[in-house]
Parts: C-alpha cells; sequence; structure tokens
C-alpha cells in the first residue's frame, strides 16, 4: 500500500473488511444481516488487485465458559462507484484514521502528529456503513 493516499477531487478506490462467520454466515459485526451495518475499510489512490485481496480465517472463543472456538472468514471486497472526496472530506478521515490507531487500538501515541504524506503511512482506513451485501457485492452508503 505504497504511495495510496488518496487526493482530493481524484479518484479513489476503497475496500470494506467483511467478517463472517462460518457457521452461519452472518456478519460478525452485528450477527444481524437486517439493516445497515458500520464496519471498517480502507481508503486508496490506486486499486488492489482482485488476486492480492487478503482472505483468511481468524478463531474466537464465545467467552460463555464453552471451550468451543467460533471460525470467522475476514475478506476484503471493493466497494464500487465512489465519487471523488474534496479535501475536506479527506481531513475528517485522516482524523477518523488517527483515531482508529490511537483511541481505539491504542498504537499511536496520542501525542504524536500523524505524517500522511509518507509513502509508508499512505493509506486511510475509515468507518464504512453498508447498505447492501450480497455475495461479492457491497453497496455503501
Amino acid at each position: 500500500l505504497k504511495d495510496c493516499f488518496p487526493q482530493p477531487l481524484d479518484e479513489c478506490f476503497l475496500y470494506v473488511f467483511i467478517i463472517r462467520e462460518v457457521s452461519s454466515g452472518k456478519l460478525y459485526q452485528t450477527l444481524n444481516d437486517e439493516g445497515p451495518h458500520t464496519m471498517i475499510g480502507i481508503l486508496l489512490k490506486n486499486q488492489i488487485s482482485y488476486w492480492k485481496m487478503p482472505k483468511f480465517s481468524l478463531y474466537i472463543k464465545n467467552g460463555d465458559g464453552n471451550e468451543k472456538e467460533t471460525e470467522l472468514l475476514v475478506s476484503v471486497q471493493p466497494v464500487p462507484g465512489l465519487d471523488p472526496y474534496p479535501s475536506e472530506d479527506l481531513e475528517v478521515f485522516k482524523s477518523c484514521h488517527q483515531s482508529i490507531f490511537s483511541d481505539v487500538l491504542k498504537i499511536i501515541p496520542p501525542c504524536l502528529v500523524s505524517d500522511f504524506n509518507h509513502s509508508e503511512k499512505s493509506y486511510l482506513v475509515v468507518p464504512v456503513t453498508i447498505k447492501r451485501l450480497e455475495g461479492d457485492e457491497v453497496m455503501a452508503g
């Protein structure tokens, strides 16, 4: 993901992390396939080749005292039909990206300033509201 930072009013590409329970097929975030879902996506200025999109399994314990593990399938799916974003929207996305890493994941100390011009950090992690998810087709809102 080097040199992929989205630029104002230029074409960009959004990829959403879809997490499903393997046994039921339900979305893991809500375990409910009805209505919109908020998920995490990556916003880039370059497309990811289909064969480079990751798909992998995670295993979690249910936390109910039962030792049974639940298998989750994590895939990355493209969201088609994005309009270019103005610089104001990208500034909001930068703030959200910083918050995800510093406040939620606790990876970056909040006192550090992100350098979004650095080629190694040239993507944005953003929340995405999914209106419809059918097979490999994702419609964002």
